[in-house]
Formats: C-alpha cells, structure tokens, sequence
C-alpha cells in the first residue's frame, strides 16, 4: 500500500524514474511489514472461528470498512473505503510527519506522504483459520491510487509503517471489547510461530 504524493510540478523526474524511487520505499516498508507480523498483525483467539469470524466482520464494519468480499469456508473477509480508512486526520498527520524522513531519503525530495489521503482506496484483508478450538486471525492493508495509475505511476501497495501500527491497534482493541461481551479471552499474541496461516 502506498501513501505517496508524487509531487509532479515542475521536478524534472520522469514517470519510470519515480517508480523505481516508489519500488525502493516498498522495499523497506515490505521488511518492516514482516518484521512486526507478530507484533501488529496476527493474534490467537481462544473461540471457535464461527464466532471469531462474526466478531471481526463486525469490527469491520463498526470502523467504516464496508465489506466487499466474504468466504467462510476460507476465513476471508475483505473490506474496502477511501483512505485514511479508519485513521483519523490527526492520526494520518502524525503517519506523515514520522513517515516523511525516510520516505524522503530513500526516494528523494520529489516523494512524500499526502496531508490529504483520500484520492487512495484501502483494502484490508482479515483471514481467520481454525485450528481446533482456537482461532489465529491475521491482518493485511493495502492501498490503491487509480488517480496515480491512470498516469502510469506505479506506487508501492505498502502501508506505511505508523499507519499498519495505528490501524492494527485500533482494530484489536476494537475486537478485544467485542470478545470481552462475549466472555472470551482478549486476542493474545501467538507463540513463536504457534500457528502458521
């Protein structure tokens, strides 16, 4: 998912140019997607996934993300809106002011993080497997910018990293009151690599 403002007027680059900078932003943000998979994006319930399932597509819904797609049978749901989705414009703020310095010295002065982020879609893609008793429900953002490909430019699909923190927090914490009405253990990190999904 990308984020990126291309700042076009009169900066000399050409297209292909600023997407080989937006590759390189993907990159580093593509490692620091994985490095915190455990931390940010996957949690272990202790609840069957009939119930997990239910519990996460409202969540998706309590935060304004209409869901698009669904599939029981393969714990998928997926739902999409314009950005910054479920952020708030003080939270995207501070997503661009930490973002902003690295995104300027990997790409350059011609990239940077837009104070206004709605001419992007965020999809965000929640799988939940089953396994016995246990649910492990793992989280994935991603951006689009039809406005940007129509002009051939080619952004990273990467969430910046202070939004994917601010978005999973939100949306655990958010589940975690779902669970907690229902009598159900808070989701929990999972051990090492407990459950592969």
């Amino acid at each position: 998912m990308a984020y990126l403002l291309l700042l076009l007027s009169g900066c000399g680059i050409s297209v292909a140019d600023l997407n080989d900078r937006s590759r390189r932003i993907e990159r580093e943000w593509t490692f620091e997607y994985q490095k915190s998979e455990d931390e940010l994006r996957v949690r272990v319930v202790e609840a069957p996934a009939i119930v997990v399932y239910e519990e996460v597509r409202r969540t998706l819904v309590d935060l304004s993300l209409p869901i698009v797609r669904e599939s029981f049978a393969d714990g998928l749901l997926v739902a999409e809106n314009n950005a910054p989705g479920f952020l708030t414009k003080t939270e995207w703020l501070e997503v661009k002011r930490k973002e902003d310095p690295q995104i300027k010295e990997l790409g350059g002065d011609a990239l940077a993080l837009p104070a206004d982020s709605s001419n992007f879609v965020i999809t965000f893609l929640a799988v939940i497997k089953e396994v016995g008793d246990i649910s492990v429900v793992r989280l994935d953002y991603e951006l689009d910018s039809p406005q940007h490909q129509r002009k051939g430019l080619l952004l990273s699909r990467k969430a910046p990293p202070t939004a994917v923190r601010i978005a999973s927090q939100k949306f655990w914490t958010l589940l975690q009151l779902r669970l907690a009405k229902l009598k159900i253990a808070p989701p929990r990190r999972r051990r090492g690599k407990e459950f592969e999904i």
